[in-house]
């Protein structure tokens, strides 16, 4: 398994001359994803850790656990897939392969305390009839009062949304515009500048 980080910048439109249609394509920047550290374990096994943009104020400790090259913002520790990699080289678009299905693991944009309407789509109490003159939009009846006498855990009700990891399987890449910038197809969770984790299991 092959993996990168990068950062979500644009979605945008890649033309496909052979089909006539024109597929919508979300752009991930690979810019400064390297290698920034090698551990070997005791099993016998090497973990890669791989790093993503610098951070603008480093903690102490990892000062001294990255050394060779400078303290990633993002990173991630994983088996070493590519024995020929050091401390500080690139990662780029070249381990992947143009058309291939990539997993796609992302963090969804945050909207905060929301009403049960937007999270869950309820459709409400219908029209102002038989009292529930202003409940258009009014979650209902969460419970009984008598036997059990309490509300369920799990229960559909207003709460934080978004915010969440995501894992998405088979991404096509459409394109690989250069070393740095590669085109997947359809949207991916996350806002701009959101960090983005690439999987090919293909490699």
């Amino acid at each position: 398994m092959a993996y990168l980080l990068g950062l979500k910048l644009d979605m945008s439109q890649v033309f496909d001359p052979e089909t006539g249609k024109v597929s919508p394509v979300t752009l991930v920047s690979l810019k400064s994803c390297r290698v920034v550290n090698i551990k070997s374990l005791d099993n016998g096994k090497t973990k890669i850790w791989i790093g993503l943009s610098s951070a603008k104020h480093p903690k102490k400790p990892m000062k001294g656990i990255i050394k060779g090259t400078s303290v990633p913002r993002y990173f991630i520790s994983v088996d070493n897939f590519n024995d020929s990699l050091k401390v500080g080289d690139p990662i780029d678009s070249s381990l992947l392969t143009k058309g291939s299905m990539l997993t796609i693991c992302s963090v969804s944009k945050g909207k905060g305390f929301q009403g049960v309407f937007r999270r869950y789509n309820f459709r409400g109490m219908g029209g102002r009839t038989h009292g529930a003159s202003n409940k258009e939009r009014a979650i209902g009846s969460i419970g009984s009062g008598t036997t059990l006498g309490r509300v369920f855990k799990n229960q559909k009700m207003a709460g934080r949304m978004g915010g969440n990891r995501k894992t998405i399987s088979g991404v096509k890449l459409v394109d690989i515009v250069s070393n740095d910038l590669i085109a997947l197809k359809g949207s991916i969770p996350g806002a701009r500048n959101s960090l983005v984790i690439i999987n090919d299991a293909s490699k």
